[in-house]
């Protein structure tokens, strides 16, 4: 048996072999894991700097924590060449299955588009977004982000390489949103989009119209036709239905119809945050998440009450004209109500795993408690001792000021730039320690990230940075 690293002992054959490099199953004897062990290719790396430029770029991959994103665990050099480390995960390549349903298409869309706005939102590009690089499995999962460190010797592919690139160009957003029509495409079609190079978008997918449309968007020839970004991308998905073919009748929860959902502040991924909310909680927990710079939504998943009355008038009034009208007329209606939930949504998010952050009372409540007392104060005296009340009164226009005044907003987008500018320096420096430091180090700054972005204090957060950046390269608090 070959072992990668003195580290990692590859099994007797490879899994699958790719332009990049070899990938092989491997056992981590350290942890007693099983990984995914990639050995890219000699001829890829076969200047040292292009070496230490792959493996200093590469390591940025291990920062990216998405539900759907096979988690990059390291990039080791060893005496063939570099090795990128991956969890390994059980599934088939979307390249190697047959076309799914428009439901099963979206969800895989919606699963790359969510994993492609975490990894642009911290500066990371794909580079070789393709059918083969989705796995389908228990959930779909976006592979091969360490490989997008090999720059402009990243594979070119006729068929999947967006046109730009082709020509010479950069990997970019935008050619990374070619690569998620590609995805797209072929689990809609079970096909390829292109036999060869991409000269002209191709025939519209058949399935819902506006799902085809958004496709051939994504494959458009000219990039600056193709949508900005893939939050955009990800919003389309979310807000469009499929058609009433693909719906069924919700379930009814009174009281409880609302879901809130969003993305998780420690790693980007569309998550529910809450969900069995009335209307007005459901509203009421967005709006105060919103507040602190969470990306979120409400959104109805089951029939309320409600729809529960419409449901039983639609009955009554069927059985007047006809008593066996009165079943049917209720499904009808039940199932015409169904098509404004969101059940899709229920069924395929995960349930966040960053805690909501605690109910505040607003700061300003003494100042209206204390004006209240002053104006009772104020209405007495005017009773019972009208030139004294000149005094509560003019406090109260003193109260009424202060309490009108804006407070310090913690989250002002100075102290955010000072927190997020510190967090990339900390980040950079990891890569210059040893390799189990660096880890270590990447570790904690996620972890002051993600205590941050759920409502830590600035002050205590550029405290613990302050705390790592002291700390020495062996040790890490």
């Amino acid at each position: 048996m070959t072992r990668v690293a003195d580290r990692f002992r590859l099994d007797e054959s490879p899994h699958a072999e790719g332009a990049s490099g070899v990938v092989w199953g491997a056992l981590d004897e350290t942890t007693g894991r099983r990984v995914a062990v990639k050995l890219l290719h000699p001829h890829l790396i076969d200047q040292p700097e292009a070496r230490e430029r792959v493996l200093a770029e590469a390591g940025v991959a291990t920062r990216i924590e998405h539900p759907h994103v096979v988690r990059v665990l390291g990039v080791w050099a060893h005496e063939q060449g570099v090795a990128l480390v991956s969890d390994w995960v059980d599934g088939t390549p979307l390249s190697s299955t047959g076309a799914l349903s428009a439901r099963g298409a979206r969800e895989i869309g919606r699963a790359v588009a969510s994993a492609l706005a975490r990894a642009h939102t911290i500066g990371v590009i794909h580079g070789d977004v393709r059918p083969a690089n989705v796995l389908v499995g228990d959930r779909p999962w976006l592979y091969d982000f360490g490989a997008a460190a090999l720059g402009d010797k990243a594979p070119r592919r006729p068929s999947e390489t967006a046109p730009e690139v082709l020509a010479g160009g950069p990997a970019t957003v935008r050619s990374d949103l070619f690569g998620l029509g590609l995805v797209m495409y072929r689990a809609l079609t079970g096909q390829a989009a292109f036999a060869g190079p991409p000269k002209e978008a191709p025939k519209r997918p058949k399935g819902p119209r506006w799902l085809g449309d958004l496709i051939l968007a994504l494959l458009a020839i000219d990039p600056a036709r193709r949508p900005a970004s893939a939050d955009v991308v990800l919003d389309a998905l979310e807000r469009r239905r499929l058609g009433w073919a693909t719906h069924g009748i919700a379930p009814l929860r009174p009281g409880s119809a609302w879901m809130v959902y969003g993305n998780d502040p420690s790693t980007g991924g569309r998550v529910r945050f809450a969900e069995g909310l009335s209307k007005e909680a459901a509203r009421d927990l967005a709006r105060r998440l919103s507040e602190r710079g969470w990306h979120v939504r409400p959104v109805r998943v089951a029939l309320g009450g409600i729809d529960l009355a419409t449901i039983v008038i639609g009955a009554i009034a069927g059985a007047v004209v006809f008593p066996a009208l009165g079943p049917l007329v209720a499904l009808a209606v039940a199932w015409a109500l169904s098509a404004r939930c969101r059940t899709d949504l229920r069924d395929t998010l995960p349930t966040s795993t960053t805690p909501l952050p605690p109910r505040e009372q607003p700061q300003s409540a003494p100042l209206q408690v204390l004006g209240g007392l002053l104006l009772l104060t104020t209405a007495a005296l005017l009773v019972l001792w009208p030139s004294a009340a000149a005094v509560p009164g003019a406090l109260v226009l003193v109260v009424a000021i202060a309490a009108a005044r804006p407070l310090a907003d913690p989250r002002h987008p100075l102290l955010t730039a000072r927190v997020e500018l510190r967090l990339a320096e900390l980040r950079r420096s990891a890569h210059r320690r040893p390799l189990d430091a660096e880890l270590a180090l990447l570790g904690s700054v996620d972890e002051a990230e993600q205590s941050w972005r759920s409502g830590e204090p600035v002050e205590s957060v550029l405290r613990r940075l302050d705390s790592l950046e002291r700390s020495p390269n062996d040790e890490v608090p």
